[in-house]
């Protein structure tokens, strides 16, 4: 059940646009289900980026870089 919601904490990282470094477990085995969750957020994506999310640190990078293009 745990490996469960690692998975879907993963996958709603991707959704609140966090990089995929910001993972908060350091166990292996939860470390592995919150980087699957991840990984299949990002293939479930068609344009292959994160939903901006302005109060992460990866959001306010997205923002900046959308300003510079």
């Amino acid at each position: 059940m745990q490996k469960v919601v690692d998975f879907e904490l993963g996958q709603l990282a991707f959704i609140k646009g966090k990089h995929h470094s910001e993972c908060p477990f350091k166990l292996p085995h939860r470390k592995a289900a919150w980087q699957r969750g991840y990984r299949d957020a990002t293939y479930e994506n068609p344009t292959n980026t994160p939903s901006t999310n302005t109060e992460s640190t990866h959001g306010h990078i997205l923002n900046l870089r959308k300003l510079f293009n």
